[in-house]
């Protein structure tokens, strides 16, 4: 029978462990607690708490006293779940696995166990006495052992609520910050659209004025529907641009990209050479051999660096060169522009800045790196614009592919 002393003990170590359960989501003051109340209940002169990573490796999160010798049943025991007490005379040799090793009276090895699944191991290493663990107090770290599955997974359970909180926190601002851009963006396009549309609309007025008009002012009329027709369109394509983007951010179909390819696939849009030709700019592009590839949605990459030489060719010098340089920097894919020019103090305020307020009238360059600062954003790549000694650079980073490989695995399996 049971001495009414080790009934209180135990009884008095389910309260604290009790306490921690309630209280406490943190893992290290969890393992902490319990190895120093098993320590202390035990008269143990060593221990320890090995918890299992994602890799299936033991990891010592709390340990009293030296590490000593004998460590390699933690995995077996793990393995067999099965808690066991180790009797070893002072002195004497451990055989097997542990053979040359001198034990340091005896051990308690109790797997902490939750659900039929191994958390890690409680381990405690010979009394300050040299005297034996008994059997009542093997029993006692067994519970304890239970108490730890009970407590660590509450605690596991209260850092993934946390995380996914705060997931649906962050969800929630983009969301709130998404609306908010489409007002002011949609805003912005509404004036877009009635200003062209009412001066089309005054000119064929005059046009058709039984008064008839004079043949300069027709030449004039004319000019005016021309020129506000060129906005017009200019400005549905936009609209049509960014509502095209929305929707793709929303669906990123990634998949492992070429940076050779990407370049020639840039080099060879007719658009862009049409662009740089008016003022005799021309274009070069340089990628390393050898350059690690990186993971992204392919069509969606190519609009973005498209949107960028485009944007960027506005402000170049006449018969200038934009150069195109692909490297990797610090485990990315550096995609870098640059050019001898200057932007304008709002196409760096945008790129630098995806809250920076849409102005009523957006020019056709800076709207252009607007837009490809969306998709580096949908992307959550790192994009960067600046002034340069010599002109200018817009920069977007890209982890490599191993990199990239490893968070898009885990996010799958989320």
């Amino acid at each position: 029978m049971e001495s009414p002393k080790l009934i209180e003990k135990r009884f008095s170590v389910l309260q604290e462990i009790s306490s921690a359960i309630i209280v406490s989501d943190d893992i290290k003051g969890i393992t902490a607690l319990i190895l120093e109340l098993a320590a202390n209940s035990t008269n143990a002169k060593q221990g320890s708490i090995l918890l299992l990573t994602d890799e299936g490796e033991l990891q010592t999160i709390a340990s009293i006293g030296a590490n000593g010798p004998g460590s390699q049943p933690h995995g077996k025991m793990a393995e067999c779940r099965k808690p066991a007490l180790i009797s070893r005379n002072p002195g004497q040799r451990a055989g097997g696995e542990m053979k040359g090793h001198f034990m340091s009276g005896s051990r308690i090895v109790c797997p902490i166990v939750s659900r039929n699944r191994t958390l890690g191991v409680l381990n405690l290493v010979g009394r300050k006495d040299r005297s034996q663990f008994s059997q009542g107090e093997f029993a006692l770290v067994k519970i304890m052992a239970n108490q730890a599955a009970i407590a660590l997974e509450n605690a596991f359970l209260m850092a993934r609520l946390k995380t996914k909180a705060a997931e649906l926190e962050a969800v929630n601002d983009k969301l709130v910050e998404a609306d908010r851009v489409r007002t002011e963006f949609l805003g912005r396009i509404s004036h877009e659209l009635r200003t062209p549309l009412n001066s089309i609309n005054g000119a064929i007025y005059h046009l058709l004025s039984p008064a008839g008009v004079q043949r300069a002012e027709e030449d004039e009329f004319h000019q005016i529907i021309k020129t506000e027709t060129d906005k017009l369109l200019y400005t549905v394509e936009g609209l049509l641009d960014f509502l095209r983007l929305e929707e793709e951010s929303k669906v990123i179909k990634k998949t492992r990209l070429n940076p050779a390819e990407v370049a020639m696939r840039l080099k060879e849009m007719k658009s862009l050479k049409a662009l740089l030709s008016r003022n005799g700019n021309r274009l070069v592009i340089k990628v390393p051999r050898g350059l690690s590839g990186f993971r992204g949605d392919g069509d969606l990459t190519f609009k973005m660096l498209l949107n960028i030489a485009e944007g960027a060719s506005f402000y170049l010098r006449k018969k200038g060169v934009l150069k195109v340089n692909f490297s990797e920097d610090e485990g990315h894919v550096k995609m870098a522009l640059n050019g001898a020019g200057s932007l304008p103090e709002e196409a760096l305020a945008y790129m630098r800045n995806p809250d920076y307020p849409l102005t009523p009238v957006m020019p056709e360059g800076i709207f252009k790196l607007f837009v490809a600062q969306k998709a580096a954003e949908a992307h959550r790549w790192r994009i960067e614009a600046g002034r340069t000694p010599s002109g200018f650079e817009i920069s977007v980073r890209a982890p490599r592919c191993e990199k990239e490989d490893a968070e898009y695995c885990f996010w799958q399996k989320q």
